[in-house]
């Protein structure tokens, strides 16, 4: 019985993803071809929708800080959204240079505390091309925006709204409220 219901549902679905590709054949494609504009809505756009998920659902907790814990992540993301969109091509090659940076820092932190034995696939030794190549791409960029501090390819987010404030004074203001709150 429970197979024949399995096999039922199978064909019902596949009835159904056809009937969906059908119509999605016949929607304008919005994007087209991908582009920056494009890119970087789509990864800030499902950051910004996961932090805003969790923070609806820590509301619906019991714990009262719960949701400033992730207040401050969303602020900090606003922040730096409108910070690129001040310069958007060469702010975005910028920030996706910080987060190669980090997540190399990340890879060696884990590497160390947490190391794997030679001839492990996840060995740091295994790494060791795409790890130069971040490298090389954090401190490309970190020469190009003439930011001499090893720590951070970015600047902080103090930097960032006096930068916006230069701009426009009430997105600076409102991020500066933003900023003070988290």
């Amino acid at each position: 019985m429970a197979a024949s219901i399995g096999a039922k549902t199978l064909a019902n679905l596949a009835l159904a993803e056809a009937g969906l590709d059908e119509i999605a054949s016949r929607l304008p494609n919005p994007i087209g071809q991908p582009n920056l504009t494009a890119v970087a809505g789509a990864i800030f756009g499902m950051r910004v929708r996961d932090l805003y998920v969790g923070f609806l659902d820590s509301c619906e907790g019991r714990s009262v800080i719960a949701p400033l814990v992730l207040a401050r992540p969303l602020i900090e993301l606003a922040i730096l959204v409108r910070w690129i969109r001040d310069d958007a091509e060469h702010r975005f090659e910028l920030w996706r240079a910080h987060s190669a940076d980090m997540d190399t820092k990340a890879i060696r932190q884990v590497s160390e505390h947490l190391p794997r034995p030679v001839g492990d696939p996840f060995h740091i030794d295994q790494f060791s091309t795409m790890l130069a190549e971040k490298d090389a791409w954090a401190a490309k960029a970190r020469k190009e925006a003439n930011r001499e501090s090893p720590e951070r390819v970015l600047p902080g987010l103090t930097d960032m709204i006096q930068s916006i404030e230069q701009r426009s004074k009430a997105d600076g203001h409102g991020l500066w409220q933003g900023y003070d709150l988290a």
